[in-house]
């Protein structure tokens, strides 16, 4: 796809291959051109937020490429940081393969969530495993990002049992040493203290919890008799607003509107700004409790 000369004639339309052909010559050159991209986004031809190919994100394609001028100007335009293709892949996940700690760092302040995983059960940190010392720094931007050492693929393995696997033991060690002082203050903290929950109200109606080990959803909200799920607490937030005929349960549970709203922010607070709410809450240790 020649896009100079598409450029040249300001009515000629793309067919869906020409417009794959245009994104992959952008997406996969050797020079980050954001004036470029911007012209064609100016101009239409692709939208940041689409799945063009193989349903990759023009965001996951300059991800994986290595265009960090492109991811924020794509961020910058709209683009979703979370979105996935149908086996889950993420931009982080292309920024991790891409052993780009740069842009990974750029995703993360722009939402992505650092714990998800693909199809093969895959986390950011699984793909990031690698021998150069570029893939140590993405190992390393990820786990102060909170990204969960513990994650295990399909075949059962941890970040650090596939750094092993594949001869990494100072990688390996290197994430294990990390984690424990990584992350939120609160995520330290359940780490240090063995919280797994925090259980506010659990009733056959509504529920409300908070999971201090999940840096993504860490709050479970839920009700209508069908249990409470994991939700990023700023949609927990909207729906604890949107709550219709339960005084009783917002009473009980309005202590914790402060700390969803800095959970929302990404601001950080520790465990012990929860406990003057003793009494409100149950503490459970070891296994969170099937909710």
């Amino acid at each position: 796809m020649d896009i100079e000369q598409f450029l040249s004639d300001p009515d000629r339309r793309l067919n869906y291959e020409e417009l794959l052909g245009c994104l992959r010559a952008l997406t996969r050159g050797p020079s980050d051109d954001v004036e470029l991209l911007r012209t064609l986004l100016d101009r239409g031809v692709f939208h940041p937020g689409c799945a063009y190919d193989r349903c990759m994100t023009p965001l996951m394609l300059a991800a994986q490429n290595g265009h960090a001028g492109m991811v924020r100007e794509l961020l910058a335009r709209g683009a979703d940081a979370n979105a996935t293709t149908a086996s889950r892949w993420t931009a982080l996940m292309s920024a991790a393969l891409a052993e780009e700690a740069s842009i990974a760092r750029d995703l993360i302040a722009r939402g992505a969530e650092v714990n998800l995983q693909d199809a093969e059960g895959n986390s950011a940190l699984h793909v990031a495993i690698g021998p150069s010392p570029a893939s140590e720094a993405a190992a390393r931007e990820l786990v102060g990002a909170g990204c969960l050492i513990d994650l295990r693929d399909k075949e059962g393995r941890t970040p650090p049992d596939l750094a092993r696997a594949i001869g990494l033991p100072d990688l390996a060690e290197m994430i294990e040493r990390l984690a424990p002082e990584s992350g939120p203050r609160y995520l330290r903290d359940a780490r240090r203290m063995n919280i797994a929950y925090y259980a506010m109200t659990l009733t056959k109606a509504r529920g409300l919890g908070f999971n201090p080990n999940n840096v993504d959803r860490p709050v479970h909200y839920g009700g209508d008799h069908d249990g409470a799920y994991p939700l990023p607490a700023g949609e927990a937030l909207k729906a604890w607003k949107a709550e219709r005929n339960a005084d009783e349960f917002r009473d009980a549970t309005a202590w914790f509107v402060p700390f969803m709203e800095k959970l929302a922010r990404r601001e950080d607070f520790g465990l012990a700004d929860l406990h003057p709410f003793r009494g409100r809450f149950q503490i459970v240790h070891g296994k969170k409790p099937r909710t």
